[in-house]
């Protein structure tokens, strides 16, 4: 193989080099130029001296092409923009103006009225894709949009009502104390018989004795029965000291307390075990059997 423009053949010094742009091969000093490629995604690579002519030329036209399409905007455009940069100016510098374009704007686009909660609530549902009804469920009570003077009006006429049944409430019940009151009054006036037997003895010259009340039949029968109860209890409590009388350790029979371990009840080798040294040995005891 020899290169394509001098012909010489490629040896150790003079290594074969192809061109970016045509791929034709040529020798190191053939092909010793470098420039931007199109065809190669404009990578800068080795090219031959036609091709580098040929590249050289293609972007000084292209040059001159771009620079014949830049032209001035029309006359009428630039007039626009010197008008508009003056009203602006001109408002920039008279704020009353500014406020009297806004009042214009407003007038024209008066705000509609104010929505509702639930109005609010639907649309939200729509846009959300949610069809379903669905109630908030809220421990705090319900805010209550005053809309009217006349629902104003009726709100306060409803606090009053209540105020006013609040005022009756506590009227009947200071008469129902009232009365109480005077109930207990007279009760304290009125003396009972055994009283009155007792001031008569006095009177006559008598001793004073007491006067036994008189217990009717259901009153001695309840006593009985509280009797009956309380032996029964009393039995139930002896049988249950005796079940419970052994070891907390080891459950055999036990034969002291000790007071000091909350009358816990141990047996004798149980008690020598724990109460064998420090402040254990000074703890109060006493043998169940002796008491």
């Amino acid at each position: 193989m020899s290169c394509y423009t001098c012909a010489d053949k490629f040896r150790f010094f003079k290594k074969e080099i192809g061109c970016g742009n045509c791929g034709y091969s040529f020798c190191s000093k053939c092909c010793d130029k470098k420039i931007s490629v199109p065809k190669k995604d404009f990578k800068i690579l080795n090219v031959c001296q036609k091709c580098y002519q040929l590249l050289t030329n293609d972007s000084n036209n292209k040059n001159i092409n771009l620079n014949q399409l830049e032209y001035s905007p029309p006359k009428n455009f630039l007039k626009m923009v010197e008008t508009n940069n003056q009203k602006y100016n001109y408002v920039q510098h008279n704020p009353d103006i500014a406020l009297e374009k806004r009042l214009e704007n407003l007038r024209a686009n008066p705000k509609s009225s104010v929505t509702d909660l639930n109005e609010l609530e639907i649309r939200l549902r729509n846009l959300q894709g949610k069809t379903e009804s669905f109630n908030k469920l809220s421990n705090l009570p319900a805010k209550e949009i005053v809309k009217t003077p006349e629902d104003l009006i009726s709100k306060l006429t409803e606090e009053v009502k209540l105020d006013q049944e609040y005022e009756k409430y506590d009227q009947r019940e200071l008469e129902k104390l009232e009365e109480r009151l005077k109930n207990l009054k007279a009760g304290e006036l009125k003396v009972s018989e055994g009283s009155k037997d007792v001031i008569n003895n006095l009177n006559n010259g008598g001793n004073l004795e007491p006067v036994p009340p008189k217990l009717t039949d259901s009153n001695d029968e309840i006593i009985k029965k509280l009797l009956q109860e309380a032996e029964i209890n009393l039995k139930n409590k002896k049988e249950d000291d005796d079940d419970d009388e052994w070891c907390c350790l080891c459950n055999n029979d036990a034969f002291l307390k000790c007071f000091d371990c909350d009358d816990d009840l141990y047996c004798k080798r149980c008690y020598k075990q724990t109460h064998s040294s420090g402040e254990y040995k000074l703890h109060r005891k006493i043998d169940l059997k002796t008491s």
